[in-house]
């Protein structure tokens, strides 16, 4: 029951207090999308209110999939916690999309404010719900998890998911007809796919290495791919609280998204399994003559 307690502690100042920053964030104007049902009649705040305390307690909740395998003291475990969800939705809000007008208030603020509130929603994290001890020897480190080529494998990891993300959104775009700027801004767009399946790869396996070192899950990567799900999805419906947009759209955008990550790694990691038999059977037998 405390820690339960304690994780509404979490969202309710969390969400307190990104309320308050948006309160007072300047807005900048657009004529493509009509404003949302809640923007008309007023009732933004509490919707958007109640979805923030849902998004943020989930998220704190799901910190403890990972806890022990984090490394460092308290605070530094919770905020890189938060700094590992706040990198998805700031990649995600550099998306340029046709109703953006202003770089600076549409990208750039949104993704420094929304990060921020994600910090400090891991700093409450550290305070409120990670344990003193980490686990101690209990806790393997996430470096041994990947082996020596940990590097190399990262970077196979890495680049195979963001081929299978690219091709994920070339899908939307050109057969589903998603909501984008792919017509107008082709290469800008193509090369905002390259970064943002990099960087969601990228926190991914990070998620990933974490919850392998706790020792406790038989399928680690299941639980990372599950909360990238959870935290893009719960990003990406906060857009039809202030904006009407198709929900369809946004489904089919988030899905195609999630199922791309999630395909991308189980094909990366059989590719560095297959890569590591490959090594294994090259090396000379001993007692060869050699």
């Amino acid at each position: 029951m405390k820690t339960v307690l304690k994780i509404l502690a979490v969202s309710a100042v969390t969400t307190v207090f990104r309320i308050a920053i948006q309160m007072v964030m300047p807005q900048a104007e657009q004529n493509v999308l009509e404003p949302s049902v809640f923007v008309t009649n007023g009732t933004l705040p509490i919707a958007f209110g109640v979805l923030a305390l849902l998004v943020y307690g989930i998220l704190a909740a799901a910190f403890l999939l990972f806890n022990r395998g984090i490394s460092g003291d308290r605070i530094v475990r919770g905020v890189k916690y938060g700094a590992a969800l706040a990198f998805i939705w700031a990649v995600f809000l550099f998306e340029q999309l046709p109703h953006g007008t202003s770089f600076l208030l549409d990208n750039v603020l949104y993704a420094l404010v929304d990060g921020f509130a994600l910090l400090i929603m891991g700093l409450l994290i550290g305070l409120l719900l990670t344990e003193r001890d980490n686990g101690g020897k209990t806790v393997r480190d996430a470096a041994s998890i990947a082996g020596k080529g940990a590097p190399a494998k990262t970077a196979a990891w890495v680049s195979i998911t963001t081929v299978v993300f690219v091709l994920g959104r070339m899908l939307q775009y050109n057969v589903f007809g998603t909501y984008s700027s792919f017509e107008a801004k082709p290469v800008v767009t193509i090369l905002w796919c390259i970064g943002a399946g990099a960087v969601s790869a990228g926190v991914t396996i990070w998620l990933r290495n974490r919850a392998a070192a706790t020792g406790r899950y038989r399928h680690p990567l299941a639980i990372a791919c599950s909360l990238f799900a959870v935290n893009l999805a719960f990003f990406n419906f906060f857009m039809p609280l202030v904006l009407d947009v198709s929900i369809l759209d946004l489904l089919v955008r988030t899905g195609v998204d999630i199922a791309a990550i999630a395909l991308g790694l189980l094909i990366a990691t059989s590719a560095v399994k297959g890569m590591k038999r490959t090594a294994i059977g090259s090396l000379p037998e001993s007692g060869s003559g050699r």
